[in-house]
C-alpha cells in the first residue's frame, strides 16, 4: 500500500511540473479530477506494456541451448505440447491463456541462474511443454496440418490474455486429470495462494483414466522406498508402510515409510505414481497402489476444461472456475 501510495504521489507531481504535459480539463472536469484520470490513465498503459511480451527465451533441455522465440510460436507450441488437439476448442482456448500467464509469471519469479538467463524451460516436470514445429510433425503425423491449423486458431483468439490476481500474472497451474475435486497449493506445496483453492472438477470422474494402479514387488518397493530421504526398512515388511492421511480430494497429506513420514507429493516421485492421490495396500507378492487422477492436482484440470466446453461452457467460464477470484486482463 506504501508503494502504491508513493508511486501515485511521484505520478501525479510528475504530471504536474512536467512542461511537455498539458491537461486540460474536460467539459464538467476540474483540474484535480483531469491530472487524477491522466495518472491512472499512464499507469494503465505501463501496466499493459509490462505484460505485452513479444518474445521469450526457452531452454530447450534436450540440447541445452536458449532459443529465442515470438511469443504467439512459444504459446502455440506450449499449448501443443500440453493439450490434447483433440479436446474442444473452448478448452483448448483456456490452455492458451494459462500457458501464456504462466510464461508471464516466470519471466518475473523465476530463478535465472538456474535457466541460465533463459525465462522458461520446456522441461514440463518443472515448467510447461514446448514443442516446435518439427517436434509436433513428429508427434501428430499425418494430423499435423489439421492439428496445427485448429491450435492456431484457438491461439490467435486469445493470444496476449491472461489471468491476474491483486494486479499481478498468477502461477497458473494445470493439470490432466484431477480426482473429481482439485486440490488447494497450501495441501500440495504447503503454502496458501488465493486463486490456487480446491474446487470441483466433476468430468475428470467420467474419465476412463482417472484411476491407474502401480504393483510392486518388494524388492521394487524397498528399491523406491531408499530413494526417500532417512528411510530404513525392518525385515518384516508387513511393518514398511504405516499411516496415510488425506484431504477430501484424496490428496496424500502425510504417509508413514519405515519410522519417517512424508507427502504425498515426496511418495508420488519416488514410485513414480501418476498423481499424490492413493491408497496403497501389502499383498502376498508385494504392495499396490491405487492411484486417482494424473498430475500434482493444483489448479486447472485439463480433462474436466474439455468437460466443461462440451457443456457449453467458454474459456472464460472454464478460467474462472478453476482460478478463483482473478480477472482475465488484455481481451
Amino acid at each position: 500500500m506504501k508503494l502504491y501510495v508513493i508511486l501515485t504521489i511521484f505520478l501525479t507531481l510528475l504530471a504536474a511540473l512536467s512542461p511537455l504535459v498539458v491537461l486540460t480539463p474536460a467539459k464538467g472536469q476540474t483540474e484535480a479530477e483531469s491530472t487524477t484520470v491522466a495518472v491512472q490513465t499512464k499507469k494503465e498503459e505501463e501496466a499493459e506494456e509490462e505484460t505485452a511480451v513479444k518474445t521469450i527465451k526457452v531452454l530447450r533441455t534436450g540440447s541445452g541451448n536458449i532459443v529465442e522465440k515470438d511469443i504467439f510460436d512459444y504459446v502455440k507450441g506450449a499449448v501443443a505440447g500440453e493439450i490434447s488437439p483433440e479436446y474442444e476448442k473452448e478448452a483448448i482456448k483456456a490452455q492458451t491463456v494459462v500457458c501464456y500467464t504462466y510464461a508471464l509469471w516466470l519471466r518475473k519469479n523465476a530463478d535465472r541462474a538456474n535457466l541460465y538467463g533463459a525465462d522458461i524451460s520446456d522441461d514440463p516436470l518443472k515448467f510447461q511443454s514446448y514443442l516446435d514445429e518439427d517436434e509436433l510433425r513428429d508427434k501428430w503425423g499425418e494430423k499435423f496440418e489439421e492439428y496445427s491449423d485448429k491450435i492456431n486458431e484457438c491461439v490467435s483468439e486469445v493470444i496476449g490474455q491472461y489471468l491476474e490476481y491483486d494486479g499481478e500474472p498468477i502461477m497458473a497451474c494445470f493439470h490432466a486429470l484431477s480426482t473429481g475435486k482439485t486440490e488447494s497449493a497450501k495441501n500440495v506445496w504447503g503454502s496458501d495462494v488465493p486463486y490456487l483453492q480446491s474446487v470441483t472438477a466433476n468430468g475428470d470422474l467420467l474419465s476412463p483414466d482417472i484411476d491407474s494402479t502401480v504393483t510392486l514387488s518388494e524388492e521394487k518397493f524397498k528399491n523406491c522406498a531408499e530413494k526417500l530421504d532417512g528411510v530404513k526398512l525392518s525385515k518384516d515388511s508387513a511393518k514398511w508402510i504405516g499411516k496415510i492421511t488425506t484431504t477430501k480430494s484424496g490428496y496424500v497429506t502425510a504417509m508413514v515409510i519405515g519410522s519417517k513420514t512424508f507427502s504425498g507429493r515426496d511418495i508420488r516421485s519416488a514410485f513414480s505414481l501418476r498423481s499424490p492421490a492413493f491408497t496403497v495396500q501389502k499383498t502376498k507378492e508385494g504392495f499396490v497402489f491405487s492411484v486417482k487422477g494424473y498430475g500434482h492436482l493444483v489448479g486447472m484440470s485439463q480433462y474436466s476444461a474439455d468437460y466443461m466446453a462440451r457443456q457449453g461452457a467458454d474459456y472464460e467460464d472454464i478460467l474462472l472456475h478453476f482460478f478463483k477470484g482473478t480477472t482475465i486482463k488484455g481481451a
